[in-house]
């Protein structure tokens, strides 16, 4: 087993400018781990290094009945380990092992870079699209049917628009997707949309809408890293449903950043009909780790299974 000494680092006490470097070295980094972004998602995050940071896991909790756990916080899809060298199963089992000194149980994800998923209870389907060819060239790789669509609606009134009011965008979202999101919190809203506001500072938050007559439709909010094009949050009306509105923001979207070299990260789904109205993109698919564990004492781990 590969020997690394690890440390558990209270939130205090992590180096934040080391992290953030070991991040953007790492060959897996991803948005999820930036410490922006973990702040705003999960403010009193922890974490387990290693000597010089060349390994790191963030460790986003909760407490309830006086008990801290693991979880995967809200708008955050993969956690786990991120390094510039190869995560193994013997990395990985050192990291859950020290996990699981400090919490008895957890739910949450690792990445996709994960060599080996030891302790996975399950997998979960990300899709993601190069944007590093023509538009021309990445379309032609569309479905059939989305293509048909494409071309029924390009007579229609609709317009591609960028937003730049990030309360309006998520108010949209919250109020029409209504209770998809019943297990997200107002605080957990208003964090989400304070970190928003930051990478908007950065030039780093994109918020496209589709319109049609002046009639709102659709919203995608989204945001970037030097790799990636995140999918964070998405929605659309039933006027917007009707007219194929979200198949014409994504193609818009595409047209718009291709050739940047970047990757649109459709976040995935696991739900049949999402998860066929992202593969019509013809994307690649990638399979990440959910992993879940309860050594809580009986009394209270049948509460929590």
């Amino acid at each position: 087993m590969m020997e690394l000494e690890l440390q558990y680092v209270k939130h205090q006490d992590v180096d934040k400018k080391r992290w953030d470097e070991a991040l953007k070295r790492s060959s897996n980094a991803l948005i999820y781990a930036e410490t922006t972004f973990l702040d705003g998602v999960s403010p009193d995050w922890d974490a387990i290094v290693s000597k010089d940071y060349e390994f790191i896991m963030p460790l986003t909790w909760k407490k309830k009945w006086g008990i801290s756990y693991l979880v995967q916080p809200p708008f955050s899809q993969q956690g786990g380990i991120f390094s510039r060298y190869p995560i193994s199963k013997d990395v990985e089992q050192l990291f859950i092992k020290k996990a699981k000194a400090e919490f008895q149980f957890a739910e949450f994800t690792l990445n996709v870079n994960h060599e080996n998923a030891a302790v996975s209870n399950a997998t979960r389907t990300n899709y993601i699209l190069s944007l590093k060819e023509t538009y021309e060239e990445i379309q032609e790789k569309f479905s059939t049917s989305l293509r048909q669509i494409l071309h029924s609606i390009k007579n229609q009134s609709l317009s591609y628009s960028i937003g730049s009011d990030v309360n309006e965008a998520i108010e949209q979202i919250r109020t029409t997707n209504g209770s998809k999101l019943k297990d997200i919190s107002t605080q957990d809203f208003l964090r989400f949309e304070k970190l928003c506001l930051a990478y908007q500072q950065e030039d780093r938050l994109i918020i496209r809408k589709v319109f049609s007559n002046n009639q709102w439709l659709s919203t995608a909010l989204l945001i970037k890293d030097d790799k990636r094009i995140y999918n964070l949050l998405s929605c659309i009306t039933a006027e917007g449903r009707k007219s194929k509105a979200n198949h014409f923001l994504y193609d818009r979207l595409i047209a718009e950043f291709a050739e940047t070299g970047l990757i649109l990260d459709f976040e995935g789904s696991d739900l049949p009909g999402v998860a066929f109205f992202y593969r019509s993109y013809n994307p690649e698919s990638e399979i990440y780790a959910f992993v879940k564990w309860n050594d809580l004492p009986l009394p209270i781990r049948w509460l929590k299974r």
